[in-house]
């Protein structure tokens, strides 16, 4: 009875082991992926009062690159970037308009954790250099960002991805009176993983 307990749970571990690593990620690998396509935000405000309104359109792109040092552990760069673009309206004409963009760089570290042969999950964490326009100003800062990643594998090269991550940094400008302004939000992304061995 002990016997045959101990070998069911040997089986049952050798089976998971399997699965879990049945979608490693070699070493030497490179990864290149994000969000290479671009997604459109367009929202409205409307005060409860009066006639004016507020538009707002947003464009989002984010791309990254990793090398695998060892097995499921890669390190990076990603860029990320921001477009956006408000307008208000008072009595149906344009009272002003708003442009800022706002960029992202710097070194990212990914660990990759397989699901099963065709998906795995990866985590994602890294520090950033920010640089924005706002205001008509050029203004610069730091920051962080984290997050999640599911992979599906068509094939051992290429992957679709669904992210979900959190970023937040400060950016100033020592000239004006927005010295410092705090960034910081979620953003779920849709993309495209291409491996190179």
């Amino acid at each position: 009875m002990k016997k045959s307990l101990l070998s069911t749970i040997a089986a049952s571990l050798f089976c998971i082991s399997t699965v879990s690593y049945a979608n490693n990620i070699n070493q030497g690998t490179i990864e290149i992926g994000g969000d290479l396509d671009f997604s459109v935000f367009s929202g409205e405000l409307k005060p409860e009062q009066g006639n004016g309104k507020t538009e707002i359109d947003s464009t989002y792109f984010s791309a990254n690159a990793l090398y695998y040092i060892q097995p499921n552990l890669g390190l990076g760069i990603i860029w990320n970037y921001e477009s956006t673009e408000s307008t208000e309206f008072y009595l149906g004409s344009i009272d002003a308009n708003e442009e800022s963009s706002t960029t992202e760089f710097g070194p990212i570290v990914s660990y990759n954790m397989s699901i099963n042969e065709q998906t795995s999950f990866k985590l994602q964490g890294g520090v950033t250099i920010i640089s924005s326009e706002r205001y008509n100003l050029d203004m610069s800062g730091f920051g962080w960002l984290i997050g999640g990643q599911l992979s599906y594998f068509i094939n051992e090269n290429i992957s679709f991805d669904t992210s979900l991550g959190y970023t937040s940094g400060t950016i100033e400008n020592d000239n004006s009176v927005y010295a410092d302004i705090d960034i910081s939000g979620f953003g779920i992304g849709v993309g495209l993983s291409i491996y190179l061995n």
